[in-house]
């Protein structure tokens, strides 16, 4: 008996010793393992691997479409240099979608033509691509619906090409079963561009498939002229994609290869005082071109942007067409005139135009189509039948005016509508009847083209607005008006009867009040006597009460002026809830006003620069941090949402917010942000996180801050006021862990940490865990809310590393040091162990030897109930644990051991017992180990090994430890993390299977 239970005591200690470290072991593997089969468990790792190189070299690049040139490659622009987030609009707000998508087992995404639809795709599949742990995301595959134009091959058939071409071939047995178990993200580019004879038969494909794969992740792209409601039912959601406001234009221009910062600077100024350039810029394609055509046109020759969008229309135009010329390139490059070609797009688009209405591929044509233009146009231009395919041939490649839409030519279109109709309205600049009659038959597909036509050239346009407003229909009139702000010249009594209509009518209901506000707000924006009499209309009407107030405060934002910037600034004052509203939306325009108002001591001036959210924006709020005024902290909070952003980032660390100043700072914060090209940051940063730490709540709508202060003011904070737990979690943490793994009979930390580790991190579940892990900590509720500003992932990761614990482990220098690679402590390790084995052995050994030996008789020393007592008390504690673990398989059972174990389960069990028994066990060996020394060699000998092994021990075990913990520092890889999923936010693909 006394055999077993120094057994149990051994088998205890070692559990103890050995138990932690096996299964941290464990854990790593699993979790490697789990990297391995994951992501796909159809495909190997070698496949994987292959996979995401193909797919970082195949959509690594975007054609631009309008811009090329002759240096290889200058025709496409690197995705992830230049590519700016989306968003989509509801309610008046701007959100981005990427969230929104990944929850989304079936959708539509919607825009205009270039609103960056397929660089959305694109983009997402990179990211996957690039992430190498985005091991729980559902592999993703693009499909070019334009390559089921002419071809009836299903869509799983389609996949298994893709894949094929990044380098993953399997057959159709592999895509199948991927299908079936909801393995694939399948991304489906280009509905609208799917031709009319096989729009129906593509669209049944579509929505069998969606019903045959219920598992998988289906998203479809489509232009929002070119779909209504199609795929529905099976793809019940949609969603529109909303256009560049101001930060995201100062974004993209910030990223272009082709510019400097102070063109970009420049070209910002120039848009943001040009109404119709600045409506246009907010289309991605557009802006593309605009950026291209100012840094190799304006910009090197000293020029301006054009005045109108027509002019830019007719800039544009005429540069792709002559820039071989101008630069004196090869004739063979360029061998057809630029005007024959001109002609042929010209003849091109008003065919495109003249297609019937509803024709789902009216913005496209095929290659016989085309051919039958050309071929119909050469002998006017006195050219022989063979140039026909070589002048289109050189249309595509020299220009990009008229593009392929697939690999074997069988498509052609505009790369934007918009030139599609303004090279329409230049065809028919000299018939304005036939203008007019394919608007009446026609009024949607022929809206922009009348207004492109009235501002083409300095023509007489009176009788075509006279001949559409007098027709009396609501839309007709609104295009009237709108006509007012292209048009060159127009009889003046007709302009200002029909702005004087409008202006009557300003705040009747309707469905088109939109459109007569952009129109007002074009003709008001316009500096000569015309716009300066609208402009003083709409002043006026902002005076008077609502409705009229909230809608001519609309149209003075819209006008961009810097008069209506004084004008709303000076309502918004007063408490205007409506032109505070407005001013904000004039973007960089309004941040003069807006820091003027944080000066004065208005609070939402903070949030509504927020809004507008460009590094100008961010460097306005770092000016407001050097005081103790609400105004500060709203400032930090709203600082720390925006520095997600890699601009703003960079900008505040060129920029000195507060030269000469300074202020109250944590510098354990800004520690990670120190560097030698840190710049002014950590100063930002260290007194972002003073305000903040100081903060007792946050301001509405923060859903996510920057990783870098979430961690050290939620994490470290949180772990700083915790509170030790008992050993086991409490009884409503282990239901919740229960009811995840009901195997799990008696949760303990390490259960939860596995738990967690396993679960997906948006699971209802899983935040429910999260939450009662902290609230078992007495994490309070304002730490708490700003962990939960991290997002999933790396949330739960916190609470796993640093709070699933009995005691958790974050503190100030573990962040102070996370930037730190410190050496792993070998000699340290080799020097404890040193010390302290002898030291364990002669405790160990010698003691439970002696222990033995008193019992048994071999090797007496003192009287037997001293031993007696000393087993007793180490074989008690081990006891208990022992018959907590085994006591349901052995069926031993009874009231009072039942109560010991509710107490030990709960963790009830006196910490103050567990050291009294430890401090008597050591000391018993440690006195029968001394006794027998002394005898040996001597008590003072003996005593002197003794301490000296003892003081080596806890010294090289202290500089170890100290070492181990600097290199197991747990917000490490939670930065890291943090890090990583910043980037992984931008992407579409969601990570759990859809519901059957």
């Amino acid at each position: 008996m006394i055999l077993v239970a120094v057994l149990a005591v051994i088998l205890w200690a070692a559990k103890q010793f050995f138990g932690r470290f096996l299964q941290e072991m464990g854990t790593k593997f699993s979790a490697l393992f789990v990297r391995r089969i994951s992501a796909s468990r159809l495909l190997s790792a070698r496949a994987l691997r292959a996979y995401r190189r193909a797919v970082r070299a195949n959509f690594a690049r975007h054609r631009l479409g309008l811009v090329s040139d002759q240096a290889p490659g200058s025709s496409t622009v690197e995705i992830l240099k230049v590519y700016v987030p989306l968003q989509y609009e509801s309610g008046g707000e701007r959100s981005d979608v990427y969230n929104w998508l990944r929850q989304q087992p079936r959708v539509v995404v919607l825009g205009l033509p270039g609103a960056g639809k397929s660089m959305l795709l694109k983009h997402s599949m990179l990211i996957w691509a690039i992430d190498e742990s985005s091991s729980g995301m559902r592999l993703p595959v693009m499909v070019d619906l334009h390559r089921c134009n002419g071809d009836e091959a299903p869509l799983p058939e389609l996949i298994e090409q893709e894949l094929a071409r990044n380098d993953v071939r399997k057959g159709p047995a592999f895509v199948e079963e991927a299908l079936r178990a909801g393995e694939l993200a399948v991304l489906l580019d280009g509905l609208d561009e799917v031709g009319r004879d096989d729009q129906d038969r593509v669209t049944r494909m579509l929505r069998d498939f969606a019903q045959n794969y219920p598992r998988c992740q289906v998203v479809v792209t489509c232009r929002t002229a070119a779909y209504f409601g199609q795929l529905e039912p099976q793809f019940p959601e949609r969603v529109y994609v909303a256009d560049f406001d101001d930060a995201n234009v100062r974004r993209f221009l910030s990223n272009w290869p082709g510019l400097t910062e102070e063109q970009a600077d420049k070209l910002f100024l120039d848009l943001q005082h040009n109404q119709q350039l600045m409506r246009l810029a907010a289309s991605p394609l557009l802006l593309t071109m605009i950026a291209y055509l100012y840094g190799v046109v304006l910009a090197r020759d000293g020029r301006t942007l054009p005045t109108s969008r027509v002019a830019f229309y007719e800039m544009a135009v005429d540069h792709l067409l002559r820039r071989d010329i101008v630069m004196s390139r090869d004739r063979r490059i360029s061998q057809y005139d630029w005007q024959d070609k001109l002609a042929v797009l010209q003849r091109v688009a008003l065919a495109l135009q003249e297609a019937p209405p509803g024709r789902p591929d009216r913005l496209s044509i095929d290659r016989a189509g085309l051919m039958t233009i050309v071929n119909g146009m050469l002998p006017d231009l006195n050219l022989d039948a063979e140039h026909a395919r070589p002048l289109v041939q050189e249309i595509d490649e020299r220009s990009h005016l008229l593009v392929t839409l697939d690999r074997s030519n069988s498509r052609y279109a505009f790369p934007h509508l918009t030139l599609q109709e303004y090279l329409a309205a230049m065809e028919l600049a000299a018939r304005p009847d036939t203008l007019l009659e394919r608007y009446f038959a026609d009024p949607a597909g022929w809206r922009e083209t009348v207004k492109l036509w009235c501002g083409g050239s300095s023509r007489e346009c009176t009788e075509v607005v006279r001949t559409i407003f007098d027709t009396g229909a609501d839309h007709d009139r609104i295009l009237a008006l709108e006509c007012l702000a292209e048009a060159k010249r127009v009889d003046n009594q007709l302009a200002t009867s029909i702005i004087a209509h409008f202006l009557r009518r300003l705040t009747e209901p309707s469905d088109r009040q939109g459109a007569v506000v952009n129109a007002l707000s074009t003709v008001a924006s316009d500096t000569r006597p015309r716009g300066k009499y609208v402009f003083t209309e709409l002043v006026k009407r902002s005076q008077r009460g609502q409705p009229m107030r909230q809608v001519a405060t609309t149209a003075l934002a819209k006008t961009r002026l810097p008069q209506a910037v004084e004008i709303l600034a000076t309502m918004a004052a007063t408490g205007d809830e409506h032109a505070r509203q407005a001013l904000r939306s004039m973007g960089e325009q309004a941040i003069p006003a807006l820091r003027t108002q944080i000066a004065h001591g208005v609070l939402p001036a903070v949030d509504d620069l927020a809004f507008v959210g460009t590094p100008a924006a961010a460097q306005a709020l770092a000016e407001s941090l050097w005081s103790d005024d609400p105004e500060a902290i709203r400032a930090a909070w709203r600082l720390a949402e925006l520095l997600q952003q890699e601009d703003i980032e960079a900008h505040l660390r060129l920029h000195d917010p507060a030269p000469g100043l300074t202020g109250a700072s944590a510098d354990w914060i800004s520690a990670p942000f120190r560097g030698p090209d840190a710049g002014h940051l950590p100063k930002i940063i260290g007194r972002m996180g003073f305000l903040l730490d100081r903060s007792p709540d946050h301001p509405p709508g923060i859903a996510h801050i920057d990783a870098r202060l979430a961690i050290p003011l939620g994490v470290v904070r949180g772990a700083e006021q915790a509170k030790a737990s008992p050993y086991a979690p409490p009884r409503l943490l282990k239901n919740l862990i229960r009811d995840v793994s009901p195997n799990i009979t008696y949760p303990t930390w390490e259960d939860v940490d596995r738990v967690l580790e396993r679960a997906a991190p948006d699971a209802p579940t899983t935040r429910a865990i999260c939450a009662e892990v902290l609230a078992t900590h007495g994490v309070s509720g304002r730490r708490r809310a700003i962990i939960g500003m991290l997002d999933d992932t790396s949330r739960v990761e916190a609470v796993r590393r640093v709070f699933c614990r009995r005691d958790p482990r974050a503190s100030p220098q573990h962040w102070s040091t996370v930037n730190s690679e410190p050496r792993r402590p070998t000699l340290a390790l080799v020097l404890l162990v040193a010390c302290a084995a002898p030291l364990a052995l002669a405790v160990a050994g010698l003691g439970i030897g002696r222990l033995l030996g008193t019992l048994f008789g071999f090797w007496p020393l003192g009287p037997d109930w001293l031993t007696w007592t000393l087993l007793a008390v180490m074989v008690s504690v081990p006891l208990l644990l022992l018959l907590t673990t085994f006591s349901d398989s052995v069926g031993i059972y009874s009231p009072a051991l039942g109560r010991w174990l509710n107490a030990l389960e709960e963790g009830l069990l006196p910490e103050a017992v567990v050291a009294i028994w430890a401090l008597v066990s050591i000391c018993g060996l440690g006195v029968l180990a001394g006794a027998t020394l002394g005898g040996w060699f001597g008590w003072m000998w003996s005593l002197a090994v003794v301490l000296a092994l003892a003081t080596g021990t806890v010294t090289f075990y202290v500089i170890w430890r100290r070492h181990v913990d600097a290199l197991e520092n747990p917000l490490r890889p939670l930065r890291d993390l943090a890090a990583l999923n910043l980037g992984r936010r931008m992407s579409i693909i969601s990570t759990e299977a859809a519901p059957t």
